[in-house]
C-alpha cells in the first residue's frame, strides 16, 4: 500500500519497525488500562447501588455493668440515636434490643443466663442510602466525640474501603492509557524528525519538481497512520486475547474474588477507542512535525 501511495521512499526507512512496535506496545498498554478503568466503574456502580448496612457499637457504661440507674442522667443511647436519624444518607436508625443481644452471644456461653452478668455492648442498625452515603470516617469520629468508645462494624469500613480502591484503580486505567497516548505522540514527533534528516534528498527532489510542504507532510502523515495502524491492530489483537483469558480464568477460580471480570458488548467498543485514538494521534503529530521541519529547512 504504501508503495503505491507514497512518493517519499519511507517504506523503506530504517525505523518502520519500531514505530509499528512502538504503536504496537503502547496499544496493548493503553487497551489494558482502559479495561482496568472499564472494570472498576462497573464494580463501582454495582457497589454503589448495594444498600449498606452497618452496626454501631457503644462500650458498656459503669452504670449498666453494675446494675445502678444512670441517676436521671440522659442515656447516651438516645443521644446517639437522635444523632444517627439526622444525619443525611441515613435511612433508619433501630437499636438492638438487649434481649436479641443476649440470644445472639448466647451459642458461645456454657450457662444461659451468663449473659445478664457480663457487660453487653449497645448495638444500633443503621441503613444508609445507596446514593448519599455519609462519610464514615467522618461519622467515626463524630461518634468518639458524643461517647468515647464507640465504633462502627467493619462492614461499613471495608465497603468504604472498597470503593476508594475501585475509585483509585479507575483514575490509574485512565492515566495510564491517556499516558501511553501521549508517549506515543511524542515518540512519533522525535522519529518523524529523524525520518526528515534521513529523507532529506528525496525533499529537496520533489521540491525541485514542484512539491509543496503541504504535500511533503501529508506524506509523512499516511506513512505514519500506516504503520500506527499495523501497529495497533497488533497491540489490540494481544490486549483482547489477555482479557479474554482473564474472563475465562476468573470463572473456573474455585474461589470466590471480591471482584470480578466482565466485559460487555459495547465494552470493547470503547476498548477500540484508545487504540483508534493512538493511530489517528500519530498521524496528527507526525504531519505537524514534518511541516514544523520542512518549514525550518526553508
Amino acid at each position: 500500500m504504501s508503495r503505491r501511495v507514497l512518493d517519499l521512499p519511507l517504506q523503506d526507512a530504517p525505523l518502520n519497525r519500531v514505530l509499528v512496535w512502538l504503536a504496537a506496545g503502547l496499544a496493548f498498554v493503553a487497551v489494558l488500562a482502559a479495561a482496568v478503568a472499564i472494570i472498576s466503574h462497573a464494580q463501582l456502580r454495582e457497589l454503589k447501588r448495594e444498600p449498606l448496612m452497618i452496626t454501631v457499637a457503644l462500650p458498656p457504661l459503669a452504670d449498666e455493668m453494675s446494675g445502678r440507674s444512670t441517676n436521671g442522667k440522659r442515656d447516651p443511647l438516645s443521644d446517639i440515636v437522635e444523632w444517627l436519624r439526622a444525619q443525611p444518607g441515613v435511612l433508619f436508625v433501630e437499636p438492638l434490643p438487649e434481649a436479641e443481644l443476649g440470644k445472639l452471644v448466647e451459642p458461645w456461653l456454657s450457662d444461659s443466663g451468663a449473659s445478664d452478668a457480663l457487660p453487653m455492648p449497645r448495638l444500633i442498625d443503621v441503613g444508609l442510602n445507596a446514593w448519599e452515603r455519609p462519610d464514615l470516617d467522618g461519622m467515626a469520629s463524630m461518634l468518639q466525640e458524643i461517647l468515647p468508645g464507640t465504633t462502627i462494624g467493619e462492614t461499613g469500613l471495608v465497603q468504604d474501603n472498597r470503593e476508594r480502591v475501585l475509585d483509585f484503580s479507575r483514575a490509574a486505567g485512565i492515566t495510564v492509557a491517556s499516558g501511553a497516548l501521549l508517549a506515543a505522540a511524542l515518540a512519533f514527533i522525535v522519529i518523524t524528525g529523524v525520518h526528515l534528516r534521513f529523507e532529506r534528498d528525496a525533499i529537496d527532489l520533489l521540491r525541485l519538481m514542484g512539491a509543496s510542504d503541504g504535500y511533503l507532510a501529508r506524506q509523512f502523515e499516511l506513512h505514519a497512520l500506516f504503520q500506527a495502524f499495523r501497529g495497533v491492530l497488533w497491540g489490540f489483537g494481544c490486549s483482547a486475547v489477555i482479557i479474554l483469558m482473564a474472563i475465562y480464568a476468573n470463572r473456573f477460580i474455585r474461589y470466590e474474588l471480591p471482584f470480578s471480570f466482565r466485559i460487555d458488548a459495547l465494552d470493547w467498543f470503547f476498548l477500540a477507542i484508545p487504540p483508534a485514538l493512538l493511530a489517528l494521534l500519530v498521524a496528527l503529530v507526525a504531519r505537524i512535525a514534518a511541516q514544523v521541519g520542512l518549514a525550518r529547512e526553508n
